[in-house]
């Protein structure tokens, strides 16, 4: 998988707080020790502890991602992000309404369900219509399922 790709779903992910800086530093300094000739901006990511620093190397990093493989690995950190309560459903379904915005869907058919998400849980979360805990059930389905 490129570097493109990857940096895009780490950047997200740290920007949204699904990831810490410390799994973005362990994915550069591995990068790093399996390259002859590392690029500065990597070397400069393994060094930093600095939150927004690493965002915008990561974005400078992101140059041609792959928006569908990108939007898999997003999702994956969201799944993470979760089940771990680093981020809560309101966040990730949140998220998942800004990649819809953005036209980053890991395949067409999770379209309609990253549009609803944050809506249905708001509904929910207000008692207008459903329950809580069913559509975070939901939510954790979808991120589980995209996220293998």
């Amino acid at each position: 998988m490129d570097i493109d790709t990857q940096a895009k779903a780490y950047g997200t992910g740290l920007s949204v707080g699904a990831i810490e800086l410390t799994e973005v530093i362990q994915w550069a300094d591995e990068l790093i020790s399996g390259s002859d000739k590392p690029s500065m901006p990597l070397i400069d990511l393994s060094l930093t502890n600095s939150l927004a620093t690493a965002i915008s190397i990561l974005n400078s990093l992101a140059v041609k991602p792959d928006p569908q493989v990108a939007a898999k690995l997003l999702i994956r950190h969201l799944f993470k992000g979760v089940t771990v309560a680093r981020i809560s459903y309101e966040h990730a379904s949140a998220t998942l309404f800004q990649m819809a915005l953005a036209g980053e869907f890991p395949d067409k058919e999770s379209e309609a369900s990253m549009w609803a998400f944050s809506d249905e849980l708001d509904l929910a979360n207000r008692g207008t219509y459903g329950e809580p805990q069913t559509v975070k059930q939901q939510i954790l389905a979808f991120l589980a399922s995209h996220a293998a």
